[in-house]
């Protein structure tokens, strides 16, 4: 490379209205040294997210099955499968490596399976409490009300400590991706290679904002589906033994909507990732200026 460099030099020395076209040249070479460069490594690179700009350059797979292995690491995707590999890779290693991990995802668990014991509790609670009140019945509803009191010394602090140790397992595990990223970033100079051959848009800021989000998110919604789950079996029964038409019509309204929201929402996804890289852009653009300020 530099020997093609050299020559490029000598030639624009010899004739000067080429200038434009050899300065043109030794850019195109140098470009195609550090492409060839940044192919070297990916291996390193799976648990990052490629750019738009990538996946549209290397759009054109020779096969069927390159073109699927591409998408499993590129770019937004709704693909149930893509989905479940990628989270495969993300998910996986902090809960096989961390036994401990486990142990407190268990203890969070439990306390959301309490949340709903004490939720049902309070739907019996209420009901006597409602019976007794239009029954004028005095006595039992003022020990009804003893109940209730009681009931919220207990219940309260289950959901605060479910709360807790949720947020406290996020963070935990946000520490750990952070720590088991930048260990690949840094490792063999992917830092390097992600930058020459814009292979991820700004790399830094997404271990530093999506890995946050990434864990939040995670942890957060896989406990909601748990409990709303266990909600939806434990107050069928409620539900059913009330009035069987009522529960036969939320049934199908809970379907429906639950169908609507994922066709609506898919939309939503691509969206979604282009906003972050345009906002990641933006403030890479700022922090730029400001080291620039004084120049």
């Amino acid at each position: 490379m530099l020997r093609q460099q050299r020559s490029v030099a000598r030639h624009a020395t010899r004739h000067p209205c080429s200038l434009n076209a050899a300065v043109r040249h030794s850019s195109a070479v140098a470009r195609l040294h550090s492409l060839r460069q940044a192919g070297a490594q990916r291996q390193y690179l799976s648990p990052l997210r490629r750019s738009p700009s990538t996946t549209q350059t290397r759009a054109a797979a020779p096969t069927t099955a390159s073109k699927t292995k591409k998408d499993e690491i590129e770019g937004p995707s709704t693909d149930i499968s893509v989905i479940y590999a990628r989270l495969q890779r993300l998910v996986l290693p902090y809960w096989m490596e961390e036994p401990s991990a486990r142990w407190r995802l268990a203890g969070v668990v439990g306390l959301t399976l309490a949340t709903t014991g004490v939720s049902v509790w309070f739907n019996f609670l209420g009901r006597d409490f409602y019976n007794y009140l239009s029954e004028k019945n005095i006595d039992a509803f003022n020990m009804q009300l003893i109940k209730y009191f009681a009931s919220f010394g207990i219940g309260i602090p289950v959901f605060v400590f479910k709360g807790y140790y949720q947020q406290r397992l996020a963070l935990e595990w946000r520490e750990w991706m952070t720590a088991h990223l930048l260990k690949q970033y840094f490792a063999d100079r992917s830092f390097y290679q992600l930058q020459a051959g814009a292979i991820v848009d700004n790399p830094d800021q997404r271990i530093a904002s999506d890995v946050r989000q990434f864990t939040d998110a995670a942890l957060g919604l896989s406990l909601t589906i748990l409990n709303s789950l266990i909600d939806l079996v434990s107050f069928s029964g409620i539900l059913y033994s009330i009035y069987p038409p009522l529960f036969a019509a939320l049934l199908a309204y809970s379907i429906g909507g639950t169908v609507g929201s994922i066709a609506l929402g898919k939309s939503l996804v691509g969206l979604n990732f282009r906003q972050e890289a345009v906002e990641a852009d933006m403030r890479y653009g700022l922090v730029r200026v400001r080291e620039n300020a004084e120049s």
